[in-house]
């Protein structure tokens, strides 16, 4: 009997208000030994920031420094003694070396620095300072400036002036003439005599400036000197 009632149940449908269970294999867990380790999470190293940008400084004209010459008061003076020397040796020459001859109807004119006392003067005078500017030029370079220097170069400067304005003089009135005292003008005659002198004149003044800045430099030394 009891075989018969369980074969009944058996092949009873379920009813739809009683829940069926399904069974589901499980699957076999491994051993422990042989399961992997879980994955550790591990920091990644950070990368070191970036250098910082340096610019390297670049040498413009705007940045680049100045090379400032410095001259010494003793080799400036050198050098304005050589010029002035120049200045007059040229005046001295340019006189020597002019000369002209012009030929009116039967007789003829010469022309020279021999034709006139202020020439003559003119001549000497550049000469001498000339001369006194090469040694006073060695002079200054060795052993410097003094009282006596300075007094020459004021005599120099004197004579220098007194040469150019005599002769500046005579040739003013050569050149254009006096109509008052009766000279005439000699200079229609003597054309590249005239030009050659007047040359040698702005050669004997730009020489007596130069003799002037010397003994204002020698005068502007002094109380530093002092100091």
């Amino acid at each position: 009997m009891e075989s018969s009632a369980t074969k009944d149940e058996q092949s009873k449908p379920p009813s739809p208000h009683q829940p069926t269970t399904t069974s589901i294999p499980s699957s076999p867990t491994p051993p422990s030994s042989l399961q992997p380790p879980p994955p550790t999470m591990t920091e990644k190293p950070s990368s070191p920031p970036p250098p910082p940008l340096t610019t390297t400084p670049t040498m413009t004209t705007a940045t680049r420094p100045l090379v400032v010459l410095q001259i010494s008061p003793r080799t400036t003076q050198v050098l304005v003694r050589s010029l002035a020397s120049f200045a007059t040796l040229a005046a001295t020459l340019i006189m020597v070396l002019s000369e002209d001859t012009a030929v009116l109807g039967s007789f003829s004119m010469h022309a020279d620095y021999k034709s006139s006392p202020a020439f003559k003067f003119f001549l000497l005078g550049n000469a001498i300072a000339c001369g006194y500017s090469l040694f006073s030029s060695f002079l200054m370079w060795q052993i410097g400036s003094s009282c006596f220097v300075h007094l020459m170069d004021m005599l120099a400067m004197g004579l220098v002036m007194a040469a150019a304005a005599s002769a500046s003089a005579i040739g003013y009135v050569g050149k254009y003439g006096n109509s008052h005292t009766g000279w005439f003008q000699v200079c229609n005659y003597f054309d590249k005599y005239c030009n050659k002198v007047g040359i040698s004149f702005i050669c004997s003044y730009v020489g007596f400036l130069l003799f002037y800045l010397v003994c204002a430099m020698t005068t502007l030394q002094k109380p530093k000197k002092n100091n």
